[in-house]
Formats: structure tokens, C-alpha cells, sequence
């Protein structure tokens, strides 16, 4: 079977014309960018909301399970509340493990670091998985290729889709598999990761500040 091309180093470069596999401008539909951003406000809502209504009612349970958390793992625990969903794909809510850091009394500045370096680092992770998938790994390259949430926009259209990916709701650990398996250069990728940094960051801050606002802090 005659393997498809894979995006040129210049168009992953740019990261606007990576070339698509047959088939791509049928899945998929349309990267409705407008949904996505009422999905990414309602997500912040409900996280805000929620962690807040939980501080409310259980702010001395939360404050003894954050400064158990702090004192077994730390720094690194928050980092690796957000390495492994962004390298394996796997169901951790990150943001909610680093809450745990600031109920447990870690500076809002450290908790957003660490959580921002776990990020990069799994999502590199996640790169370099996709990398190899496409060329050692067939089963998971065919479970990336039968993707319709990112891969085929991130085929079409690029780094412009992991940006979105870094900051909304879309899958940013299929995004990065997805940049690895079309061969997108790993500068760019980590370019556009780094707008993981202000979303860690961003998402941190409403949670800690609507935790305050209950008077739980």
C-alpha cells in the first residue's frame, strides 16, 4: 500500500498548507472557531463555578487533601497533573490537580509554573509519540489518522489548529500526536505550545479567584 505524503518542511513551517491525505476535506466538516470559543467561556464557567461551590462547602477538607497533596508531591505532582493528559491522552482534569497546589497554600506564581512546564513537557511527549507512530507504529498511527476531532484540520490547516487546540476545548494531546504524525517541525509546534503557558495560567487565576470570592481562601 502506497503511504501518502507527508507534509513538506516548509508548509509544516508555516503551519498553514500541510499537505492533506485524501479523504481529509470530507471529515471532519468545519472547524466552527465560533462554538469553540462559547465552549472554551463555558468550560472556565463551570470549572470557576465548581471549584468554588466545592471550596464553599468543603474548604477544610480541601485545604487538608491540598497540603497532603503538597507535601507527598509538590511541584512536580502539579507538573505531572498536566504531562500525562497532554503526552497520553489520558482522562486526568490537570487544572483540578493543580488546584489542589493552591488550596494546599503553594504561591499561585510556582503552582502556574510547574503547571506550565508540565504542559510543554508532556506535550512534546506527545509530538515525539506521534512522530514515531507514523513511522513504527502503525496501529496508533491509524488511531491518529481516524481522528475527526483535530487531525484532519491540523492537516489542512496547520499550526493555526494546535493554537486553537493549546487554548480551547479541542483536544490539545491529539493535537500534539497529530503534529507529530504529519511531521511538523518541532520548533514551530513548540512555538505554538508555548501559548499553553498564558492558558495554564489564565485558567489558575479565575479558579483561585473564585475560590476568594467564598471567603474559602
Amino acid at each position: 500500500m502506497t503511504r501518502p505524503p507527508a507534509a513538506s518542511a516548509s508548509d509544516a513551517a508555516v503551519g498553514t498548507r500541510p499537505r492533506e491525505k485524501e479523504g481529509d476535506e470530507d471529515r471532519g466538516g468545519q472547524l466552527e472557531v465560533g462554538k469553540l470559543l462559547i465552549s472554551t467561556a463555558l468550560l472556565i464557567a463551570l470549572l470557576v463555578a465548581g471549584m468554588a461551590a466545592l471550596a464553599h462547602f468543603f474548604g477544610p477538607t480541601l485545604a487538608s487533601l491540598g497540603k497532603h497533596f503538597v507535601a507527598l508531591l509538590g511541584g512536580p505532582g502539579v507538573a505531572l497533573g498536566y504531562l500525562l493528559p497532554d503526552a497520553l491522552t489520558v482522562p486526568i482534569p490537570a487544572d483540578v490537580v493543580a488546584a489542589f497546589g493552591l488550596f494546599g497554600g503553594m504561591p499561585f506564581a510556582v503552582v502556574a509554573t510547574w503547571g506550565a512546564v508540565g504542559s510543554l513537557i508532556g506535550g512534546s511527549l506527545g509530538w515525539f509519540i506521534g512522530l514515531q507512530a507514523a513511522q513504527r507504529w502503525p496501529r496508533l498511527a491509524r488511531r491518529i489518522d481516524e481522528d475527526e476531532r483535530v487531525v484532519p484540520f491540523l492537516r489542512r490547516h496547520g499550526a493555526s489548529v494546535l493554537a486553537l487546540a493549546a487554548v480551547t476545548p479541542l483536544p490539545y494531546s491529539i493535537g500534539c500526536w497529530g503534529a507529530g504524525a504529519i511531521r511538523m517541525p518541532f520548533a514551530t509546534f513548540f512555538a505554538v505550545s508555548l501559548l499553553r503557558v498564558p492558558r495554564v495560567a489564565l485558567y489558575l487565576w479565575l479558579v483561585q479567584e473564585g475560590v476568594v470570592a467564598t471567603g474559602a481562601m
